[in-house]
């Protein structure tokens, strides 16, 4: 099933992100069992985890799902907010990913959806591609940004609902954008 997930998003979404790229969806599972991935053959990577009595970054009610990149000169967190009725993306900035300034709800759902949040963030050429979940039943969409505040949607779904019967005919959701690179 995964590689049907992965490949019906990359036909549905490929004329939308001139470079390399891989789509996939993913759910909640046994988080326990969550390993990170062997770094490869890479010599200087190391991997650390440190608590902290509060939290890096507090908003609303539940604050989830960030999505972290660089963007000029800075780390934008592009996180999903409950503000106890809907899901909304709201943005975060820091200079070193632990010190976090709130700026404010970036995304939020159209009337009759309680959802435009669980998304992933990639910049291009000097803007944001942010694909989230929005509607009600859930599907994808995409929208973009120049400066990281202001997001102007595409007019459609990137991915709609499957037909009757598939694995995705309820919903389409918590899209995960991973870059990789093309070796030759």
């Amino acid at each position: 099933m995964r590689c049907l997930v992965a490949h019906a998003l990359v036909r549905a979404a490929s004329a939308l992100v001139p470079t390399p790229w891989l789509f996939l969806l993913s759910a909640c599972a046994h988080y326990a069992d969550f390993r990170l991935p062997d770094p490869g053959p890479q010599t200087n990577i190391s991997y650390g985890w440190s608590a902290r009595a509060e939290p890096v970054l507090r908003d609303g009610v539940d604050a989830l799902n960030p999505s972290v990149v660089e963007f000029q000169g800075a780390l934008w967190n592009f996180y999903s907010v409950f503000d106890g009725k809907s899901w909304h993306t709201a943005a975060a900035q820091s200079q070193d990913g632990t010190q976090w300034r709130l700026m404010g709800r970036v995304l939020s759902p159209a009337s009759g959806s309680y959802i435009a949040a669980n998304g992933s963030a990639l910049v291009r050429q000097g803007t944001i591609w942010y694909w989230y979940q929005s509607g009600s039943p859930p599907r994808l969409r995409l929208a973009r940004s120049g400066d990281g505040l202001h997001f102007q949607a595409e007019p459609q779904d990137v991915v709609e609902l499957g037909p009757r019967g598939a694995w995705d005919e309820r919903a389409v959701a918590d899209v995960y954008l991973i870059e990789r690179a093309v070796r030759m």
